[in-house]
């Protein structure tokens, strides 16, 4: 028990050190492309504050099957520098035991990541992005894909709805406009700051409105009707597949079914969440067989080269399975597992 906690906090130190150094590469490198929208505005401090503290719980779960390669190659090169690995060996451990001890720590860490990316990720997400495009102004081409549809929406009964923000499945929108029509023209035009629902109603703070009476005559009204909808309605609409927790990934392609729309590429999303939790775990199987069964590396500095290698060419090998399922070749599953 003494030599399993003792290897389980050598590599476990080293993953977390691997995991932090690659989060702070990824932070440094998307702070350099929005430094001058951040620069430009008066609380560039504050927003990119805001920003990371959504989405470094992202970039993390991008950086931890690196830091699973190099923290496990990197701990085998420290032990056999140090003549650990020949003791370990000498006093009977094969490599299952010499193995356990991270494979443990990976299996609790790949369970972890895999709850965070059903919910809390994604939804942290919806902040980065609210605050990337609407406060700092960076319109990407997959944002406006995935938004374009998002803003405007027919409602049930009719008439426009727009709304700038949907979060927690729906139940929560901000800047929320609804436009109604008659024979041709508009009869109403009601915002709300913000709504969210509560004991099966509606409820925000105070509105305003116009109602339109043919084309001379017009009512102002302070405290307008909220949008005749329930939350289930907003559960379906689509957005970049990283800010959509797995609930809303499951009724966008709902949706998608129902109007007789192509949902491969949300089905695909769907199925790759929980395959790319456990990513960080058959990294450390590689990087194990790599270096207790192939050759242990003799310096840090090739332990290093080795993982980063290893990486470049697994992300490669990763994306031929995902371009399978998106074209329809393979089922999403089948490509997500593969």
């Amino acid at each position: 028990m003494t030599v399993f906690r003792y290897l389980a906090l050598a590599y476990g130190a080293r993953i977390l050190a691997a995991l932090v150094g690659s989060v702070v590469l990824l932070v440094a490198a998307d702070l350099t492309d929005l430094a001058s929208s951040l620069a430009a505005r008066p609380d560039g401090w504050r927003l990119a504050l805001e920003l990371y503290r959504h989405k470094v719980p992202w970039l993390a779960l991008q950086a931890l099957p690196l830091a699973a390669l190099l923290g496990v190659t990197l701990t085998v090169a420290h032990q056999a520098r140090s003549r650990e690995l020949l003791a370990l060996r000498a006093a009977g451990a094969g490599p299952l035991r010499i193995a356990a001890p991270v494979l443990l720590v990976l299996a609790g860490l790949c369970l972890a990541s895999g709850l965070a990316a059903r919910e809390a990720v994604p939804e942290g997400m919806k902040s980065v992005v609210h605050i990337q495009t609407r406060k700092l102004r960076r319109f990407t081409y997959a944002w406006t894909l995935a938004h374009k549809p998002r803003h405007w929406l027919v409602g049930p009964a009719g008439g426009l709805l727009n709304v700038e923000r949907v979060l927690e499945g729906g139940r929560r929108l901000e800047a929320v406009t609804r436009l109604q029509f008659e024979a041709g023209h508009l009869t109403s035009i009601f915002q709300n700051p913000a709504l969210h629902w509560e004991d099966g109603t509606w409820r925000g703070p105070r509105g305003h409105g116009w109602r339109f009476q043919g084309l001379e005559e017009a009512t102002f009204e302070a405290a307008p009707a909220p949008p005749l909808v329930e939350p289930g309605f907003f559960q379906g609409i689509p957005g970049l597949p990283e800010e959509l927790t797995a609930a809303e990934l499951d009724a966008a392609i709902a949706l998608y079914t129902r109007q007789g729309r192509d949902a491969t590429a949300l089905e695909v999303e769907r199925a790759f969440r929980p395959a790319m939790a456990f990513l960080p775990f058959a990294a450390a199987l590689l990087a194990l067989g790599l270096t207790l069964a192939v050759r242990t590396p003799a310096s840090a500095l090739e332990a290093a080269a080795a993982a980063v290698a290893c990486a470049l060419v697994g992300w490669t090998v990763l994306a031929l399975p995902r371009a399978a399922g998106l074209s329809g070749m393979l089922s999403p599953t089948v490509s997500a597992w593969l």
